[in-house]
């Protein structure tokens, strides 16, 4: 049985592949799933030698800084580089 999402997925590695860098982004004052996400998604990135950075708009929570790899954090937009943007956990849009 193939997997529903396989075509999806695809797109999704082809417009990342094709991209010349990808902003990960999450919420502000991230709890540990926000975090988790985000990383997860950098060293995925990493594995396929693409280049991201992180927008935490309040930095990365003390107890969760053991997440951290390589990729440059950012608490504001203006020094952000890329031209694609995966933004998680988000509850709503205003967020």
């Amino acid at each position: 049985m193939q997997n529903p999402h396989a075509e999806n997925f695809a797109k999704l590695l082809n417009l990342l592949q094709g991209s010349q860098g990808v902003i990960l982004a999450t919420h502000g004052k991230p709890d540990g799933d926000a975090i988790g996400a985000v990383y997860a998604l950098s060293y995925a990135l990493a594995h396929l030698a693409r280049p991201h950075c992180l927008y935490l708009p309040d930095g990365i929570p003390e107890d969760l800084v053991f997440l951290q790899n390589d990729a440059p954090v950012y608490a504001t937009h203006e020094a952000l580089a890329g031209n694609a943007v995966i933004a998680v956990d988000y509850g709503d849009f205003p967020r």
